[in-house]
């Protein structure tokens, strides 16, 4: 019979937090205004995610990762 596994670091992290922490599948998300960001080049891509650079309305740079649907 197979031994159980557990985790030698954090262990209980998630019973030490308030359920809103570690229950991603109740989260909503609060989109903000997209009309604020523009992108301005593709810096790079992954297995699950692209991601680019971009800027503010006020000129400041940023960096957006966008994530790929999955299934």
């Amino acid at each position: 019979m197979p031994i159980p596994s557990r985790a030698r670091v954090y262990a209980d992290v998630n019973s030490a937090k308030p359920r809103e922490y570690w229950d991603y599948e109740q989260h909503v998300i609060e989109w903000g205004n997209i009309e604020d960001y523009s992108l301005v080049r593709k810096l790079g891509r992954g297995k699950y995610s692209e991601v680019f650079e971009g800027v503010r309305n006020n000129d400041e740079k940023i960096v957006v990762k966008i994530l790929k649907v999955s299934g």
